[in-house]
């Protein structure tokens, strides 16, 4: 039991953890505390005032209706905007007006000669920030190479007129969260967190955001805020579930329970039995969600959003659609594509050959000189040796080669075939850069607008503008449904929540961002 148990503490709440993961809370907290006062006000709270009336009345004159900040939306700009503090958190629940905020604190910020940058764990969502509010917006794991990149070998700065916005904070581990604070305070940057404790966290380890709240000051954006739901029934649902009213939001929402098989089984049914009728019952209720979403008009299914609680049913959910599409003649011109389809693969696991698969497409994400190896090329693994740590692989040429993970980084992929048609909905599944110099991100959505088979090309409507996707080996997928985890952040005008009793957890975090997502109907 003591070899086993090496290495972990408890914690304040008796749950069991390493020690590595105690330092780097330890190591957060006092990052945080030496932030206190110890950065510049970007503005006096007289220009505060003048600049908060400046943007009301514009506001007020675009819109043609009075426009005022939420008391709480003023409060969290009014401590952006006048404190000094070097790290400081907005702690908001799903649909306070975020965004709004934001450009407001951009603009004045600005004013004062400040750069405002902005990044989120998610692509998709580092999109909607910088649509909606103007500011600058990358994901997080590129701002934090560029900075690393950019500070490697430089002194500390004392402070520096730049305010960093982090959104989706809560979805950061705690390595992330510790590199965000070192790289912020090397550079002499301000930085806000913004999140909410009670969505969906990361899937590393550690619960940063949340536990960073007793470390910095922090402005809340509670229900009071909420400003997305414009309808009765979307208030009632989202009220519901926020008082933890689970049957009353199920009454407010339009249900339909679909379980012929499990009403057939006997009392004396057999666990197994029951989880057989189950799986069956899903299938059935997947068949039906491709049915009724293909039967909407176009317009109706673009404010759409179909949502499940696991990746399976995600993609069970993609291939109902599209053959109900299909079979209604919406998808012509369609064409096979291989698709790279990412392994999840933990770095330390990347770096032994037992990890990897005969099959799988290797990228490698740096370069390596002594294996003529450079980033981004790609092998197909052949056999992996784990006496020798060794992968015996081909190159796009055709060449064998033999090749050491231990020391070359390389991502891993399954190939996949994919069918692609003009009104195919997709998203791209890796940050990287097209042919043309496009760069792409993660989530990043978009629509197929053309297919050329000779020249093995799609072309995808995305962000505003066209882009040529290759056919063969595109890092590509649809996007009719989404999983709650990675819908965190989105909104539309109607959710269709997809629930199976057998799969994922549905606790209270997935039925907060389920319920949340939706303006109007769910």
């Amino acid at each position: 039991i003591r070899g086993r148990f090496q290495g972990l503490s408890l914690t304040r709440d008796g749950r069991l953890t390493t020690r590595e993961a105690q330092a780097a809370e330890r190591e957060m907290d006092a990052l945080l505390e030496a932030g206190r006062n110890a950065h510049e006000a970007v503005m006096t709270k007289c220009e505060f005032e003048q600049a908060l009336d400046a943007f009301e009345a514009r506001k007020s004159a675009e819109s043609g209706r009075d426009f005022h900040l939420t008391p709480e939306q003023r409060s969290a700009a009014e401590m952006i905007l006048t404190g000094k503090d070097r790290f400081q958190g907005i702690q908001g629940l799903p649909g306070t007006g975020k965004t709004t905020l934001l450009q407001f604190v951009r603009e004045a910020a600005e004013s004062k000669g400040w750069a405002v940058v902005g990044h989120s764990n998610g692509a998709e969502q580092a999109q909607k920030v910088e649509a909606e509010s103007g500011i600058r917006t990358s994901t997080t794991a590129s701002r934090l190479i560029a900075q690393e990149r950019e500070q490697h070998g430089k002194a500390p700065s004392e402070v520096r007129h730049e305010l960093r916005i982090m959104d989706e904070a809560s979805q950061s581990g705690q390595r992330q969260f510790n590199r965000i604070l070192r790289t912020s305070e090397h550079a002499g940057a301000k930085t806000i967190f913004i999140g909410d404790k009670h969505q969906h966290q990361s899937v590393e380890s550690g619960k940063a955001f949340e536990l960073a709240q007793a470390h910095m000051q922090v402005a809340e954006l509670g229900r009071e805020a909420i400003s997305r739901q414009t309808t009765g029934n979307a208030i009632a649902v989202v009220s519901a579930v926020l008082d933890k009213k689970y049957h009353d939001a199920m009454l407010s929402m339009d249900v339909q329970e679909i379980r012929p098989n499990q009403d057939a089984l006997s009392e004396d049914a057999n666990r197994a039995s029951k989880r057989f009728a189950a799986r069956q019952d899903n299938q059935a209720v997947i068949a039906q969600i491709g049915r009724d979403y293909a039967e909407l008009d176009r317009r109706t299914r673009d404010g759409t959003m179909v949502i499940s609680g696991t990746n399976d049913d995600r993609k069970a959910i993609n291939y109902a659609i599209r053959s109900e599409l299909k079979s209604r003649e919406e998808l012509a011109g369609a064409v096979d594509a291989t698709t790279l389809q990412k392994v999840d693969m933990e770095k330390a696991a990347a770096r032994r050959a037992v990890s990897f698969e005969a099959g799988h497409v290797i990228e490698a994400v740096t370069d390596a000189k002594r294996q003529n190896v450079h980033r981004g090329e790609r092998f197909t693994v052949r056999v992996a040796d784990s006496r020798t740590n060794t992968l015996s692989v081909i190159d796009d040429a055709g060449r064998r080669r033999v090749l050491d993970p231990g020391s070359i980084q390389f991502r891993a992929y399954n190939r996949e075939t994919r069918e692609f048609a003009p009104g195919d909905k997709v998203r791209f599944t890796e940050n990287h850069q097209l042919g043309d110099g496009t760069r792409v991100r993660n989530g990043q959505r978009g629509e197929i607008t053309a297919v050329n088979a000779r020249r093995d090309q799609l072309t995808v409507r995305t962000a505003g503008r066209s882009v040529e996707v290759p056919a063969q080996d595109a890092k590509l997928d649809y996007s009719y449904a989404t999983t709650s985890h990675s819908g965190q952040g989105r909104d539309e005008r109607a959710a269709w929540i997809h629930h199976n009793t057998e799969a994922g957890r549905h606790g209270d975090r997935e039925a907060l961002v389920n319920a949340t997502r939706a303006k109007e109907t769910q």
